[in-house]
């Protein structure tokens, strides 16, 4: 442009030297010379034209269409796919902590050893009593049994039975502490005497994590299980089967807390875990778009359609939905259409090249 303006006035400057110096008589080289710089302007125009026909940016029915040639989509790593249906049922985010049951293990052992000492007690017990009850026919029938030794017999069947009856309230404050510790549920499972469930926790083939809900969140009623990771990843995500409600709250949260039950494979105690629940929120069909397809402006999510093999076009995501790890949309884009999964970035950039200015202009 610079160099076509100072031709144009070298040109001038020419003319104006030209008729000084020749007067009218030079009117025809004039007039040449004013013929060339038209036609000159014209040609620029023409391929200033062109130029803005073949540009990487054009509008085509009110939307911005950006070219990008073969090479340049090689180079900047574009890569498209084709878009597919998706059926999903929202989750909730919650957190969980790997918690120790040794508390539980111990108490289960106190339990254990009183219930051993009682079953010792009470094989007395029915010795003593088997015995009173023979003296006492005995005594009935006028034998040889005195009147002291059927006392005796049963002062010994009373203190037995008193060391039952103390050794029963003994077992049942200790699962009453448990129950308020743990629950019915675990304490149900430690005190039972084969629970394959609780061999693998003593095994710890499988951890008890506490399950933690912000206090807008509720877990379902039929909830089975949640799915339990380390990282925040929920394609790696496992799933975490429920015990039960728990009776203590996790310190940094408010909400309601639960108990599930994860394979132990990679996880200790005092892990912190990220947890997907399903919640009643939105269920249904629509476009899966993949979380990496998208690009922000203006504070909205847009994607790429590939309309031919060298064109794209920036298309806006109506009302979407994100899932676990895509967004779902029922309206603006189809199925069967080619999005860009991989440098959308890069056409976004070059879609607004135009707005900044060249360099070159003044």
């Amino acid at each position: 442009m610079k160099q076509l303006i100072t031709g144009i006035v070298i040109l001038v400057l020419l003319i104006a030297g030209i008729s000084f110096f020749s007067g009218d008589s030079d009117e025809s080289l004039l007039s040449n010379l004013k013929s060339q710089m038209f036609n000159e302007n014209e040609s620029n125009d023409n391929e200033h034209d062109e130029e803005g026909e073949d540009s990487k940016q054009r509008l085509v029915d009110g939307s911005l269409i950006v070219r990008l040639s073969k090479e340049t989509q090689q180079f900047a790593g574009i890569k498209t796919g084709l878009t597919e249906n998706i059926s999903v049922q929202s989750e909730d985010n919650a957190f969980s902590s790997v918690i120790d049951i040794q508390e539980l293990l111990d108490m289960r052992s106190k339990y254990r050893n009183v219930l051993a000492q009682r079953n010792i007690i009470n094989t007395s017990f029915k010795n003593a009593t088997k015995l009173l009850e023979q003296l006492k026919v005995l005594h009935k029938e006028a034998s040889n049994i005195s009147a002291r030794e059927l006392q005796q017999a049963r002062s010994k069947w009373e203190e037995e039975r008193a060391r039952i009856n103390a050794m029963d309230v003994e077992l049942q404050n200790i699962r009453d502490n448990m129950v308020q510790k743990w629950n019915v549920e675990l304490t149900g499972l430690a005190l039972k005497e084969h629970s394959e469930i609780f061999e693998r926790l003593i095994n710890r083939e499988e951890y008890i994590i506490l399950v933690s809900l912000k206090a807008e969140q509720q877990l379902s009623s039929n909830t089975a299980f949640v799915f339990v990771n380390r990282e925040d990843n929920r394609q790696q995500a496992r799933k975490a089967y429920f015990i039960s409600a728990a009776p203590f709250s996790d310190n940094t949260l408010q909400g309601e807390t639960y108990f599930f039950r994860a394979n132990g494979d990679k996880i200790r105690i005092g892990m912190r875990l990220y947890v997907w629940l399903p919640n009643t929120g939105f269920t249904g069909k629509g476009v899966n778009i993949p979380t990496e397809a998208i690009v922000w402006y203006a504070g909205k999510p847009w994607v790429y359609i590939q309309i031919d093999e060298e064109r794209f076009s920036r298309r806006s995501l109506l009302d979407p939905i994100q899932t676990s790890n895509s967004w779902l949309v029922k309206e603006n884009v189809k199925v069967g259409e080619k999005i860009v999964i991989s440098g959308a970035q890069t056409i976004l950039s070059e879609e607004f090249k135009w707005a900044i200015p060249d360099e070159d202009d003044d």
